[in-house]
């Protein structure tokens, strides 16, 4: 699945196994909960998301292709938006 985020648009996707998340324009930053944020981008493009609950932002306007096996669910809730530096739509 490809799809386009604007600046400041989150969205959570849930991946029940093995799934990439690759930015194939701008700049995304990716937290999981493992305690480590990650910035992805179109030089370093890929982060692996094995069963995680994954919160990402488009830090600038962005392009991302969400990659998962043959078979395998993704749940992806969008259309979060960061004011005033809270997320709304939670």
């Amino acid at each position: 699945m490809k799809c386009s985020l604007k600046k400041g648009e989150l969205f959570t996707l849930e991946a029940t196994s093995e799934n990439d998340l690759r930015c194939l324009k701008g700049l995304l930053w990716v937290t999981t909960g493992d305690g480590i944020d990650y910035l992805v981008t179109d030089s370093c493009p890929v982060k692996r998301l094995t069963g995680k609950k994954a919160l990402i932002e488009a830090l600038e306007d962005s392009e991302i292709r969400l990659q998962s096996p043959l078979g395998q669910a993704m749940a992806i809730r969008s259309g979060f938006e960061r004011t005033a530096g809270f997320m709304t739509g939670v």
